[in-house]
C-alpha cells in the first residue's frame, strides 16, 4: 500500500506512465484478437468457396452428361425434360409447333417466349435441324444451256389458253356459277371465285348482294357481271332437329349460340317462330335478320 501511495504521491508522472503502458497493451491485444478473427473468417469462407466450386463442379458434369443431340421440330418433353429445361420453356416450344411453326435454325429458338440467347448458347452444340426444316435457299438464275429448247417452252407457254372474260352484257348467277363461269368476271381469278363457292356453301346461297362483300378480296365493280335471283331458294336449317355440328358450321351462329340453343331444346322444347327465338335473346336482332332465310322451324 505504501508503495501504491508513494506511486501517487509523486508528481504525477509515474501515473501518466503506468496508464500509458497499460493503453498499449490493451490496443495490441484487441489488434491481435481481430486479425485472428479476420483470418478465420477468410479460411471459412475459402473453404466454403471451394465446397461451392466443387459441387458446382459436380451438378455441370451431371448436367452435362444427360445432354443428347435434339431436333426442336420433334423432340418430345420427355427428353427436354429429362436434359434440365423447365417447364415453361417446353411448353413454349410445344405450344409454338402445335401453331404449325418450323424451327429452322437455333437461333429461332431465342425468339421463342421464355427462351433467351443464353439458353441457346447453352444448348447450340446439341441442336440439331433436320433437312426438312432447314431455310432453303433462293437458288440463283443460270442462263439455260439449251436456248433451242428454252425458246420451245416460252412459245409453248405463249399459244396456252387463257380464260376469256366476259363481254359488257353478260351477268350471271352467283348462287348457280360455277369456278371456271366466275373466272369469266373480269377481276374475278381461282382464288376469290373458290372464296366466294365455299362462302356460298357455308351460308346454304346467298340472298342478297350484301353478303358477297363478306367474301374476302370482293370488289363492288364486281356487282355489275353478277346477280342473285330473288326466287332461289336457301339451303335451311332445321332449327328444332338440327345438331351441335350441323349449328356450328353456320356463318351466322356462334358457338355460344350454339350452345344456347342446345340448352334451350333441352328444357324448354320446341321454337315454334321467329318470335319465340326472338324472345331468347340468344341472337340480337340484326343477327337474327341475317339468319332467318336460312332456318326452318319444321
Amino acid at each position: 500500500m505504501k508503495i501504491w501511495k508513494n506511486i501517487f504521491d509523486s508528481s504525477g508522472r509515474n501515473v501518466i506512465i503506468l496508464f500509458s503502458a497499460v493503453a498499449v497493451f490493451l490496443s495490441q491485444l484487441i489488434f491481435i484478437i481481430i486479425c485472428l478473427d479476420i483470418i478465420k473468417d477468410k479460411n471459412t469462407e475459402q473453404e466454403v468457396t471451394e465446397k461451392e466450386g466443387v459441387f458446382g463442379m459436380v451438378v455441370s458434369k451431371h448436367l452435362e452428361a444427360r445432354m443428347k443431340p435434339f431436333d426442336p421440330n420433334t423432340v418430345d418433353s420427355t427428353t427436354l425434360a429429362e436434359m434440365g429445361i423447365d417447364k415453361r420453356r417446353i411448353r413454349s416450344l410445344l405450344g409454338y409447333r402445335r401453331k404449325q411453326g418450323k424451327i429452322r435454325t437455333a437461333e429461332d429458338l431465342a425468339r421463342l417466349y421464355n427462351w433467351t440467347e443464353e439458353d441457346v448458347q447453352r444448348l447450340r452444340k446439341y441442336i440439331v435441324i433436320g433437312e426438312e426444316y432447314k431455310r432453303r435457299k433462293r437458288k440463283e438464275w443460270k442462263e439455260p444451256r439449251n436456248t433451242e429448247r428454252t425458246a420451245s417452252i416460252h412459245n409453248y407457254q405463249d399459244k396456252t389458253p387463257r380464260t376469256e372474260k366476259f363481254s359488257e352484257a353478260t351477268r350471271i348467277d352467283v348462287n348457280t356459277a360455277d369456278s371456271a363461269t366466275l373466272c369469266k368476271v373480269p377481276g374475278i381469278g381461282k382464288t376469290i371465285s373458290s372464296i366466294i363457292i365455299r362462302r356460298r356453301e357455308r351460308l346454304g346461297g346467298f340472298h342478297s348482294n350484301e353478303q358477297l362483300f363478306e367474301c374476302k378480296y370482293f370488289d363492288e365493280a364486281f356487282l355489275k357481271w353478277l346477280y342473285i335471283d330473288s326466287l332461289a331458294e336457301m339451303r335451311k336449317i332445321e332449327i328444332n332437329k338440327a345438331t351441335y355440328g350441323e349449328l356450328i358450321a353456320h356463318p351466322y351462329i356462334s358457338k355460344e349460340q350454339t350452345k344456347a340453343l342446345m340448352n334451350y331444346r333441352r328444357l324448354y322444347g320446341r321454337i315454334e317462330d321467329a318470335d319465340i327465338l326472338r324472345h331468347t335473346d340468344i341472337f340480337k336482332e340484326e343477327e337474327l335478320e341475317k339468319l332467318l332465310p336460312y332456318i326452318s322451324f319444321k
